[in-house]
């Protein structure tokens, strides 16, 4: 669970700006009523909703469950699923280290 609190630490502010700009941004469309449409006050709302849950879930849900679900195996237990790629990759960080 630390590596979760962690994780959710690490960007935190970054999320907060960028629901924060996205939303400044629906807010002149939200008054722009007649030239818009009738519709347009209720899109740019239903977006804002939408931007504050997708806020919502990855500063909170999505780092608790990549923690609970997530979680390290020694390379001896690791199959054939998890540890073919990780070979992969250990040669590639290996090809870029020699160049």
């Amino acid at each position: 669970m630390d590596a979760g609190a962690e994780g959710r630490g690490a960007d935190r502010l970054h999320h907060y700006l960028l629901t924060v700009s996205l939303i400044a941004v629906l807010i002149p469309l939200l008054f722009m009523g007649d030239r818009g449409g009738a519709a347009l006050p209720r899109i740019c709302v239903t977006l804002a909703v939408t931007i504050i849950i997708s806020a919502v879930v990855s500063l909170t849900l999505t780092p608790m469950m990549s923690a609970r679900i997530l979680r390290h195996e020694p390379k001896e237990q690791q199959g054939a699923f998890t540890g073919g790629p990780e070979t992969v990759f250990e040669r590639m960080i290996a090809f870029y280290g020699r160049t």
